[in-house]
């Protein structure tokens, strides 16, 4: 499922994944300036490889116009916004498959 999202002023959409332990983003969707923390998080794939960590680092992003953070593991390897169970959890997120609506709160 896709949630439409608002990450750097930009439009885009973000994966909402509940397998995923760990917010990711693909290095390429930071802005130029951005400055990475060292990780502390080890990522492996579906398949048992480790994913290539570049840093991690909290961003700021925008849901129907609310704003949220969390904090993302970055990587070449990936794409897109991967929004994993950590950040589904702690926003008490409900995913309504069916309905394709997705809660974050009471939102």
């Amino acid at each position: 499922m896709y949630l439409p999202i608002n990450l750097f002023g930009k439009k885009t959409v973000a994966l909402l994944d509940t397998g995923c332990d760990t917010s990711v983003i693909g290095s390429r969707l930071l802005p130029k300036n951005v400055q990475l923390q060292s990780s502390r998080t080890n990522l492996l794939a579906a398949n048992g490889t480790q994913i290539p960590l570049l840093g991690e680092l909290e961003i700021k992003f925008k849901v129907a116009g609310r704003e949220h953070s969390t904090l993302v593991a970055v990587t070449e390897v990936v794409d897109e916004f991967i929004i994993g169970i950590d950040f589904l959890t702690a926003e008490a997120c409900q995913l309504d498959f069916g309905g394709g609506r997705v809660l974050l709160g009471n939102q």
